[in-house]
């Protein structure tokens, strides 16, 4: 079970409801320019960075099923992925090659739920401290 959270009323304003997360709009523009991929080596790493992520989500699908090692060895490899996904943008980004369609998507599909970018990675870094202290508690 998670703790209670002792935060203000106003920091719980920023974490978004279930309805505000189910009306965000979609993102639907593609995020890299497609030229980026001529090079196998991007395209590779692209494709293997995208199943990694797509298997580590399905095998999360059990996680309540997890002891809590293996709950604690799933949250260190969706963090790595994550920080496989910030390096991958991060390069793009350099390159100025992210779409911007896809970036202002990105922003609009935050703002309507009322984050930031940062305040997302805030929210998102909390949810899985929350779900390491419960692992501990668990072993």
């Amino acid at each position: 079970m998670m703790e209670p959270s002792h935060k203000s009323s106003s920091d719980s304003s920023k974490t978004p409801s279930i309805s505000a997360m189910q009306a965000a709009e979609q993102i639907t523009a593609n995020p890299f320019d497609p030229s980026m991929f001529e090079s196998e080596q991007i395209e590779q790493e692209y494709k293997k960075l995208v199943l990694d992520h797509a298997n580590i989500i399905e095998f999360g699908a059990k996680y309540d099923e997890f002891d809590p090692m293996g709950k604690i060895s799933y949250l260190d490899q969706i963090e790595q992925i994550e920080d496989r996904w910030d390096a991958f943008f991060f390069r793009f980004k350099l390159m100025n090659s992210l779409d911007r369609d896809y970036i202002k998507q990105c922003e609009e599909f935050l703002a309507s739920m009322k984050l930031s970018e940062e305040e997302f990675r805030q929210l998102l870094k909390e949810s899985h401290r929350l779900m390491r202290l419960d692992a501990e508690r668990e072993r």
